[in-house]
């Protein structure tokens, strides 16, 4: 079920202002795919002008809310507060016309949008736009040290390379050519 709608019978050229409210069990059963969800109790606003220019429609604003991801280094909940900004345009599914197999598009027709002709709806653009927001690996915080490694699982602490080992490998080195300066196979 929609939740944004913009009625085309109320707009004009001149514009009309309209609010929504983003509740946080909206984000959550539209941002479950994206494991994000929104902060309880905590609604967000979306604010945008629509004017309608001809047969289409012209909406520009913001969308504010508070969402919950992930941190990708500890996995504890993490509240991302997004403060995006709308601006698109759309026009009536029924000024879509027959496409050809093959067609070179424009940035302009990547970026159409289409509504019935009576409602636009903003749900999917205003979930994307939420979901652009958010960064492709959350971070807690830029020195989140991560999951602590259990006691049972750690290598002792005098686990390494010896120097004995080392020198090894040192002389072993040495008697090699050196990479460099060898010659090379023609193939």
């Amino acid at each position: 079920m929609s939740t944004f709608i913009i009625h085309t019978n109320e707009l004009s050229e001149s514009g009309k202002d309209y609010s929504f409210t983003v509740e946080p069990s909206w984000l959550d059963s539209v941002m479950a795919d994206a494991d994000l969800r929104g902060v309880p109790g905590e609604p967000g606003q979306v604010r945008v002008t629509a004017h309608k220019i001809g047969d289409d429609v012209a909406v520009s604003g913001r969308v504010q809310a508070s969402l919950i991801a992930t941190c990708v280094r500890c996995l504890e909940d993490m509240r991302i507060d997004a403060n995006v900004k709308l601006a698109f345009s759309v026009s009536p599914r029924s000024s879509a016309k027959e496409l050809p197999e093959e067609l070179e598009l424009t940035p302009e027709d990547l970026d159409r949008e289409f509504y019935d002709g009576v409602e636009v709806i903003l749900d999917d653009i205003v979930r994307e736009n939420l979901i652009l927001e958010v960064p492709m690996k959350p971070l807690c915080s830029e020195s989140c040290a991560g999951i602590e490694i259990p006691a049972h699982v750690r290598p002792p602490a005098d686990f390494g390379v010896s120097d004995s080992q080392l020198e090894t490998l040192q002389k072993l080195r040495q008697a090699l050519p050196d990479a460099a300066s060898a010659p090379r196979k023609q193939e």
